[in-house]
């Protein structure tokens, strides 16, 4: 029985709160069983009693979210399980579903401020509460919408993001190739009932650390702003013409691609404004120090090392709460897919093909292989030439540089031929500066996002004075 756990319960037992009679051994851990006796222990409530907990119905995603109702120019977005991080928003991939037809057929799924959006099935169930108007209920997401004002739902989401709150999620999930948590056992969650004052200040927290990362945002805007202005870059003003004529020259100069995309004129007039407005350009290829692809690691749960795979790679930086953990032992075999400071990682296989960040931590990790790892030579700004390849003007070039039908790749020999205009060096401190106070502020933005949920778990466990006094230790005002 070493590194097992066995649990003797009676029949009697597993019909007590088990609507969908579970009688998996995972169902009943003694540590969530332990949890769940801890909390109806002391004062508490179920989450049903003062949330109304939904989801977007089957037929309304086949019917409504079709190809021409999510392309259109006037829309929502919708909310999907990937845009729900614990406590925060995320808005870098987004579905989209016509004004028209939300307004009409799906007014149900309106979201409002206030409410609590959790992803229930898939890898993970992160939780938060939302704090914008206009957006739509998605798939694979659930809304909890308060019927009162006994529970801050600040506190809520916290606590279901917290260690209690997913060890509960993490019983409830069925055992799937897509686990999922049911609504009807979302809405017999026991809730400890905390104090209103507690549950205030772990809602101001959180509000404080979501300002910040929207600070950071807006820094990383600026940055961006500052580089098409210099270069006098709009993406409207790309030439519309969507014919060209190429002579078979051109073909065999072009390692004989011979798509229309390559030939667009869009591409001879962006090249054209980054060589006159720019003080010189250069291709990656001759400013590269080192130019690869990652490694396909082994994963494992209880590693050390981080590894960063192209989920990680979001649209304005790198997901360095989530990455994946593998054994050290991988740093020292595979010395090609060392990730270090200031190496700028590319998204480099499927959906968000170009997507690129610099690497601003100090631990060490590695690339996965669908990451590309750059490194530029000595007297090259990594941190602009990373903001340049993720904006519009690298987008675009990957856009034509990218192969593959089925799913797009892009290789190291395609990045050589990115181009890269540079203006002033004083231009590029200052987008630098933006960069890295965009970094320290999404860091601590998210932090205080983390105190919150830790602190939501000490409470549970050891009382609301510990958790006060900690939070207070950690900077927090209560």
């Amino acid at each position: 029985m070493d590194g097992l756990e066995c649990i003797e319960i009676n029949y009697s037992f597993t019909k007590e709160c088990n609507g969908v009679f579970r009688i998996d051994s995972e169902y009943y851990k003694k540590s969530a069983l332990n949890l769940i006796n801890h909390i109806k222990a002391k004062n508490h409530c179920i989450l049903g009693e003062h949330f109304d907990v939904s989801k977007l119905a089957g037929f309304e995603y086949t019917k409504y979210f079709t190809e021409e109702n999510t392309t259109t120019d006037d829309y929502y977005l919708a909310i999907t399980s990937k845009n729900v991080q614990s406590e925060h928003l995320l808005l870098d991939d987004t579905l989209r579903i016509d004004k028209s037809v939300a307004d009409e057929f799906l007014k149900r799924s309106k979201l409002k401020i206030g409410d609590i959006i959790m992803s229930y099935t898939g890898e993970y169930r992160r939780a938060l509460t939302l704090e914008q108007e206009n957006l739509q209920l998605g798939p694979n997401v659930c809304r909890l919408t308060p019927k009162d004002a006994v529970l801050n739902p600040y506190y809520v989401s916290a606590f279901l993001n917290s260690s209690c709150g997913q060890a509960i999620l993490d019983k409830e999930k069925t055992l799937s190739a897509q686990p999922t948590v049911a609504m009807s056992r979302i809405r017999t969650i026991p809730i400890p009932l905390l104090s209103s004052s507690f549950q205030t200040i772990i809602a101001q927290t959180i509000k404080k650390g979501n300002k910040t990362i929207s600070s950071s945002d807006n820094k990383y805007k600026l940055a961006t702003s500052i580089l098409y202005e210099n270069l006098k870059f709009d993406t409207e003003h790309v030439a519309h013409n969507n014919c060209a004529i190429k002579y078979y020259k051109s073909v065999l100069n072009n390692e004989l691609r011979i798509d229309a995309e390559f030939y667009h004129p869009k591409y001879e007039y962006l090249f054209s404004l980054l060589q006159n407005n720019s003080l010189f350009t250069k291709k990656i290829g001759e400013i590269q120090a080192y130019n690869a692809r990652g490694v396909q690691p082994i994963y494992s749960s209880d590693g050390e090392l981080n590894v960063v795979n192209s989920k990680h790679i979001l649209d304005t930086t790198l997901d360095y709460n989530n990455f994946e953990k593998t054994h050290c032992s991988i740093w020292d075999s595979k010395p090609k897919a060392q990730i270090h400071l200031n190496d700028i990682l590319t998204y480099t296989t499927g959906a968000n093909i170009g997507r690129t960040s610099p690497y601003l931590s100090k631990e060490r990790a590695i690339a996965s292989n669908h990451v590309n790892i750059l490194r530029l030579t000595q007297g090259y700004n990594c941190l602009y030439v990373a903001l340049v390849m993720n904006s519009q003007i690298g987008r675009m070039q990957v856009e034509r540089l990218s192969a593959g039908s089925a799913q797009q790749e892009l290789y190291p020999k395609d990045i050589d031929k990115i181009v890269i205009p540079f203006v002033e060096e004083s231009l590029q401190k200052e987008i630098e500066k933006h960069i890295i106070e965009a970094y320290e502020e999404k860091t601590k933005g998210l932090s205080m996002l983390r105190l919150a949920t830790d602190a939501v778990s000490l409470a549970i466990e050891q009382g609301e004075d510990v958790a006060l006094s900690w939070l207070n230790e950690k900077g927090v005002e209560s």
